[in-house]
């Protein structure tokens, strides 16, 4: 359908830039703050956390809400939080952060899963989340590859900066075509 076709775009659009983070994030914590490989996992612990037992939780927001509302205020609320992170004075600020983005991933990722259910419904569903893991690996396949280039060449923050307008324009995107869904 449109809808589908419109939400996996924003699922390509918003997979890239993150996926750009992935290699790069540990880098540039070593980078700016320190090597230490136990202050570095205390950093990413409370975003651990996060993931593992409030998705489930905030996943019913959406239920509550609209799939298209949760998606959107988590991508813009990640993609916020992304200006900020390359600036932050300190680990501790960092972690904060970083758990906060966590927390409307949690928001916007049930959602956005639940609203290709939706979508294609029960006769396509196979084929809906097939289309859904093709485009998301796409993009998680060529942001890996694209954030260590322009972290090398361009600046060490610029992927944060890119990882951020990329959720903020999905966040939009959602809010103008996809915010009726559920």
């Amino acid at each position: 359908t449109g809808k589908l076709a419109k939400l996996l775009f924003v699922v390509f659009l918003t997979g890239v830039p993150e996926a750009m983070l992935a290699p790069i994030y540990l880098t540039y914590l070593q980078d700016r703050f320190t090597t230490d490989v136990d202050s570095l996992a205390w950093a990413f612990f409370p975003a651990g956390l996060v993931t593992a037992f409030l998705s489930t939780r905030l996943g019913s927001l959406s239920d509550r809400y609209g799939y298209g509302l949760m998606m959107a205020v988590g991508l813009a609320g990640a993609g916020v939080l992304a200006f900020f992170m390359p600036n932050l004075p300190s680990l501790l600020w960092l972690t904060i952060v970083y758990t906060s983005s966590a927390i409307f991933f949690a928001l916007s990722e049930p959602a956005e899963t639940a609203m290709v259910a939706e979508l294609t419904g029960r006769e396509r569903r196979g084929m809906g989340f097939g289309a859904y893991d093709f485009v998301e690996s796409l993009g998680f396949t060529i942001g890996p590859v694209l954030g260590g280039l322009v972290y090398d060449t361009i600046g060490q923050q610029v992927p944060f900066y890119l990882n951020g307008a990329a959720l903020i324009l999905g966040a939009l995107w959602v809010w103008l075509f996809l915010r009726q869904a559920r």
